[in-house]
């Protein structure tokens, strides 16, 4: 079975360790390839969705959210084939936060578990080269998404050293569907299967504590 030694350290904290129905929901919906496959189309670029090898999809039964997130945040990974390599997809679920700032030092997080969880994994042992991780957020809030969607914006860095320093800064950039603001009018005419549908207009019915 792939990708099973994941790291279990906390640093996110979250006073609410109950898991959520919405997670159940989520999971249940996008963990299945044919659900996931059309989410991710409504937001890949024609040409990124072009070149991924759709019936290669695999979802990997692994979970990284933090055991005192898990009221706040659901998470599905998945390996698939674009250009001739394996990449992964990591697809992280806000549903009731209200305060996204630090998502992509989150996702930064992850994407480190991802990558030692694939280099213990026996089957990847020599490797030299990592996957391509896809970060997706799907996002629901009371006022939506007014946050980052690359790495870089959480530097102050001086006009007169960027370009300097540039080489060396995280920069990666997230894949973004916020339906924070999405009526039920819009999600029904979304181009996803059924079940997407129900998952995204049950999370749109509920307000953010």
């Amino acid at each position: 079975e792939a990708m099973t030694n994941v790291p279990t350290e906390e640093p996110f904290q979250d006073s609410d360790d109950a898991a959520s129905p919405h997670d159940g929901l989520f999971y249940k919906t996008f963990s299945k390839p044919e659900h996931a496959a059309a989410e991710l189309k409504c937001i890949f670029s024609s040409a990124l969705v072009a070149l991924i090898a759709w019936g290669t999809l695999t979802p990997l039964p692994l979970k990284f959210v933090d055991a005192k997130l898990v009221s706040r945040y659901s998470d599905v990974l998945y390996s698939v084939e674009i250009g001739g390599r394996e990449c992964l997809i990591y697809i992280l679920f806000e549903h009731k936060s209200d305060d996204p700032y630090w998502t992509l030092l989150q996702l930064a997080e992850y994407k480190t578990r991802i990558w030692r969880a694939y280099l213990d994994d026996e089957k990847n042992r020599g490797k030299k080269h990592l996957p391509i991780i896809l970060p997706v957020v799907l996002h629901h809030s009371e006022r939506g998404w007014r946050c980052p969607t690359r790495f870089r914006q959480y530097f102050d860095v001086p006009e007169n050293v960027a370009a300097m320093l540039d080489p060396y800064i995280l920069n990666f950039g997230v894949l973004l569907d916020d339906i924070s603001h999405v009526n039920a009018e819009s999600i029904a005419r979304r181009p996803i299967t059924h079940e997407g549908r129900l998952a995204e207009a049950d999370e749109a019915l509920f307000t953010v504590d």
